[in-house]
């Protein structure tokens, strides 16, 4: 096997799979390892990741500057002369150009070298696809197409500090982490670099997890985007889940609540509405998803919560955000953070995020008591994952922290 060094914080397990895991006690909140990208591909600025707006005179590729643009020629001029290239094989070329460029002693050269490509679990449709895009941009070889089934098992999605999408990354010592459902560490980025930050208190030995898919997904849907990684997840929330497979059926119950908030000029959710969201914020810290009150969990809404249904609210209420309906986008908002309670592991970003709109929302809506409940709970959520990444960010949350204490 090919040697490759770890940070402190992690060592490498073998059985029952390879992974990483906790050599040490691991606090949450913790910044347990950094990676660099050897390779991204970006919608944003081919440079820095910012929003582009300048483009390439003879490709698609955006930049934000004239600067930017210069120095990223020395990358840039690889692919330039593809103006349609495919994502996949402008990570191809970009990472067999830094391959060639770094010695066999690099350290990240070595754990490329060790990832999985799962080359023969690939069905032929897929192969033929990737040597079709091969043999179009003159790149077919064997080697190219390891590489392209590695990125497809491996590669990253890169997100900025409020989890938009803005590119693809190739991170190796990263890629190490395996997946679940209840993931106990969640990987944030800034431009080209990932941050692994701890959710919970991670024990010595433990194994240390990330997601790969969207936890709230429902459970076939989350089988089918793992299916691209050539594996099939048997985590504990996918065993519970799939006894209750039926509920992703659309809900008569969800119906008349979605068209009672989009009708009616004040609305007022339901009781059983009411006693889900209390439910689950009543302690936020400690709620327990094993001892949910029976009659929430018979519930419809408690169905909804796995409902392939679910974006239709999560629209509706951006909707009433944009059209600043604050009693009804706060409804809405309170009770798409007792969901994402419920399907997010503690701690985990989309929670904190959410409850950070939320505050908002309750502020705007005068509910003065709430959005001071609320803006407690996000600063709690994000000072762990977000606190000493994105100070900028942070300083946001405690100007509405303090607009919203001093006026209760």
């Amino acid at each position: 096997m090919t040697k490759f060094e770890l940070p402190k914080s992690v060592d490498l397990c073998i059985s029952p799979r390879r992974g990483l895991k906790a050599r040490h006690y691991i606090p949450k909140g913790t910044l347990v390892l950094t990676d660099k990208a050897i390779a991204t591909t970006t919608q944003n600025c081919s440079n820095c990741f910012q929003t582009g707006l300048l483009k390439c005179s003879r490709c698609i590729t955006k930049y934000c500057s004239v600067e930017c643009q210069r120095l990223d020629w020395k990358i840039h001029k690889l692919i330039c002369s593809h103006k349609e290239i495919q994502p996949e094989i402008e990570m191809l070329i970009k990472v067999q150009h830094w391959y060639h460029e770094h010695g066999d002693d690099d350290n990240q050269k070595s754990i490329l070298c060790t990832l999985e490509s799962n080359l023969s679990k690939f069905n032929q449709t897929d192969l033929d696809y990737l040597e079709l895009q091969l043999k179009r941009f003159g790149k077919w070889n064997n080697e190219s197409l390891q590489l392209l089934c590695t990125f497809q098992c491996n590669n990253f999605t890169i997100y900025d500090h409020e989890l938009f999408e803005y590119g693809q990354g190739t991170f190796p010592l990263a890629s190490l982490i395996n997946h679940s459902c209840e993931p106990n560490v969640v990987a944030l980025f800034k431009n080209d670099s990932l941050f692994l930050k701890s959710l919970v208190d991670i024990q010595e030995g433990d194994e240390l997890f990330i997601s790969y898919v969207d936890c709230i997904l429902p459970i076939t849907d989350r089988i089918q985007s793992l299916s691209k990684y050539q594996f099939v997840c048997d985590c504990q929330k996918c065993l519970n889940e799939q006894q209750i497979t039926n509920y992703s059926e659309p809900l008569d119950n969800l119906q008349i609540f979605i068209q009672e908030m989009i009708d009616s000029s004040n609305p007022v959710p339901p009781k059983i509405v009411i006693e889900f969201i209390e439910t689950l914020m009543s302690d936020y810290q400690d709620t327990s998803k094993t001892n949910l009150h029976e009659s929430v969990r018979k519930s419809s809404f408690y169905r909804f919560s796995y409902s392939k249904d679910f974006p239709v609210v999560t629209k509706l209420f951006y909707d009433f955000m944009d059209l600043q309906k604050w009693n009804k986008a706060s409804i809405l908002s309170r009770f798409i953070c007792a969901v994402y309670q419920y399907h997010y592991p503690q701690n985990h970003p989309m929670i904190g995020l959410q409850l950070y709109i939320t505050a908002k929302c309750l502020w705007n809506a005068y509910e003065q008591n709430l959005s001071k409940l609320y803006i407690k709970y996000a600063r709690q959520s994000l000072t762990i994952t977000h606190g000493d990444l994105f100070p900028q960010f942070m300083e946001e949350v405690t100007v509405l922290e303090n607009l919203i204490m001093n006026h209760c």
